[in-house]
C-alpha cells in the first residue's frame, strides 16, 4: 500500500503546480460520442473507455474546443500504436492512456501538442522509452510509465525535455541505473518495484530533486549515493536489502520524511546525525535489536518514529532527545518492560503502540510523565496487573489491554482516566469478581464503549 502510495504522491506533487488558465467548457453529450466530457469539478476532463482505436477518438474530439482540455483520460481500450499525428488538431494539458495494450509510440505520435504539460502511459506493454515522441513535447513537466515492461535507460531516454521535473518509472522490470540518465532539475523521481540493485551514481547531485521513491527493489547499499541531493525532502527506501545506512544521509539536511521499512538494517550509530529536520521515520520490519543513546540524538523536530517488528529488547535512553515526538509505535518487539527512565521525556508523546510484546508491568509512574498521550495500545502482551501504571494519562481516550493475562481490575485502575471513550478488554481470562464488576458499572456509567467485555458482566441494555 505504500508503494502505491508513492506514485499517487508523486502525481498530486506535479497536478499542484499545473493550473488551468482558461475556461473549458462540454459541449453537448451527442457531440463527443462514444466520449464523456464533466466540468463540474476542477480540472475538466474528458473520458474515452473501451474505444476501438485512434481514429474513433480522433472522430469523436478533432476540432471540438478552441482551449485545450484539461484531462484527456484514454482507457481500457485498444490502442496498440500511436501513429504519426494521433492528436491532431486535440488539443491536451493532460494526457492518460491506461490499460490500453499500448505497444508501440510512433516518433511523431505527439507531434503538434505544445500545450502538453502531463503524459501518463501506465499499465501497458511499453518496452522502452519513447524518447524521441516525447523529445516534440516542448512544455512537458510529468512523464509517467509506471506499469510498462521498461528494462533500461540511458542517457539518451529523456535528453532534450528541459521542462521535466516529475519521471514516474514504477512497476517496470528496470534493473540498472547511470550517471546522467536524469536532469539535473528534476525535483520528483519515482522507481519503485523494479529490479535496480544500485543507484550508480544516477541521483547523485540532482540538487533540485525533493521526492524519490525507490521502495521495492533489490538495493544492497545506499552509502555515496545521495551526495548533494541538499533538497530533498521526502525519501522512500522501504522494502530493499540495506544493511547498513551510516553515511549515506549526510547532506540530506532538508529531508522531512523517511521511509527504511523491510530492511535488512541492525543498527542505527550515526545515519541520522545529519537529518536535523526530519519529522517522519520508519524503520519498521528490520533486524534492529538496540537503540544507542546518539542514534536519534540530533533528532529533535522528528514527530513520528515507527519502530515496529524489530527484536529490540529495551529502549535504554536512545529515545531522550525526541522531546517533539507524538507517535511512537514499539509493536512486535522483544520488550518486557517500560521503565519510566526509557520514555520521561517525550512529553509530546500522544499515541503509544506497545502490542505485541512481552510486557509484564507497566512503571507506575510513567503516565505522570507523558502525560498527553490519547491512545495507548498494550494489546497482546504479558500483563496480570494494571496497577497505577495508567493513572496520569488524563487524556487517554483509548485503551487496549486485549489478550493478556488480565483477571481482573483494580477499582482504581481507570477511575481517574475520566477522558476513556473506547476500551478493548477482549481475550483475557476475566474473573468477573467484586472489583472488576465495579470498574465496569463506572465505565458503563461514564459511557465508555466496551470491546470484548466479560461474558459474565453484558452491555447494560441486556442486563
Amino acid at each position: 500500500m505504500m508503494a502505491m502510495l508513492g506514485t499517487v504522491s508523486v502525481l498530486a506533487f506535479v497536478t499542484a503546480v499545473i493550473g488551468e488558465k482558461a475556461i473549458f467548457k462540454c459541449p453537448p453529450e451527442d457531440q463527443l460520442l462514444p466520449c464523456t466530457c464533466s466540468d463540474t469539478r476542477h480540472p475538466a476532463q474528458v473520458r474515452c473507455e473501451a474505444v476501438s482505436g485512434m481514429d474513433v477518438i480522433q472522430q469523436a474530439l478533432s476540432n471540438k474546443w478552441s482551449t485545450p482540455v484539461p484531462w484527456l483520460n484514454l482507457s481500457n481500450s485498444n490502442l496498440p500504436a500511436l501513429t504519426p499525428g494521433s492528436f491532431a488538431n486535440i488539443s491536451v494539458e493532460r494526457l492518460i492512456i491506461n490499460g490500453s495494450n499500448l505497444r508501440f509510440v510512433s516518433d511523431n505520435a505527439f507531434l503538434g501538442m505544445t500545450t502538453l504539460q502531463y503524459l501518463i502511459l501506465t499499465e501497458d506493454r511499453l518496452h522502452e522509452v519513447p524518447t524521441e515522441a516525447i523529445k516534440k513535447v516542448p512544455r512537458l513537466q510529468t512523464l509517467c510509465l509506471a506499469g510498462n515492461l521498461l528494462s533500461k535507460l540511458d542517457t539518451t531516454s529523456f535528453a532534450g525535455l528541459s521542462n521535466l521535473r516529475s519521471v514516474v518509472l514504477s512497476d517496470n522490470r528496470i534493473a540498472s541505473l547511470g550517471s546522467g540518465v536524469f536532469s539535473p532539475k528534476l525535483q520528483s523521481l519515482a522507481i519503485a518495484r523494479n529490479r535496480i540493485s544500485s543507484f550508480n551514481g544516477s541521483v547523485r547531485h540532482l540538487t533540485s530533486l525533493e521526492w524519490l521513491f525507490a521502495e521495492g527493489n533489490e538495493l544492497q547499499s545506499v552509502i555515496g549515493e545521495f551526495d548533494g541531493l541538499i533538497n530533498m525532502k521526502v525519501l522512500d527506501l522501504s522494502a530493499n536489502q540495506l544493511t547498513t545506512v551510516d553515511g549515506a544521509f549526510k547532506d540530506l539536511r532538508t529531508l522531512r520524511t523517511l521511509n527504511l521499512a523491510y530492511n535488512w538494517i541492525e543498527k542505527i550509530d550515526n545515519a541520522f546525525s545529519f537529518l536535523t529536520h526530519l519529522r517522519h521515520a520508519n524503520l519498521s520490519n528490520n533486524h534492529i535489536s538496540t537503540i544507542t543513546e546518539k542514534a536519534f540524538r540530533n533528532l529533535t523536530e522528528l514527530q513520528t518514529l515507527d519502530l515496529s517488528g524489530n527484536f529490540i529488547s529495551e529502549l535504554g535512553t536512545g529515545l531522550n532527545y525526541l522531546k517533539r515526538l507524538t507517535t511512537l509505535n514499539l509493536s512486535r518487539n522483544s520488550l518486557t518492560s517500560v521503565r519510566l527512565e526509557e520514555i520521561k521525556w517525550l512529553k509530546d508523546l500522544q499515541v503509544l503502540d506497545l502490542s505485541r510484546n512481552q510486557i509484564a508491568t507497566v512503571d507506575g509512574t510513567f503516565g505522570h510523565h507523558v502525560s498527553k498521550i490519547h491512545t495507548l495500545n498494550l494489546s497482546d502482551n504479558l500483563l496480570k496487573h494494571i496497577h497505577s501504571g495508567i493513572h496520569f494519562l488524563h487524556d487517554l481516550s483509548r485503551l487496549d489491554i486485549s489478550y493478556n493475562n488480565l483477571a481482573t481490575l483494580d477499582k482504581r485502575d481507570l477511575t481517574k482516566n475520566r477522558r476513556l471513550k473506547r476500551l478493548d478488554m477482549t481475550g483475557n481470562p476475566w474473573e468477573c469478581d467484586h472489583s472488576l464488576v465495579r470498574v465496569l458499572q463506572d465505565l458503563d456509567t461514564r459511557m465508555v464503549r466496551i470491546q470484548g467485555r466479560p461474558m459474565c458482566y453484558p452491555p447494560p441494555d441486556t442486563q
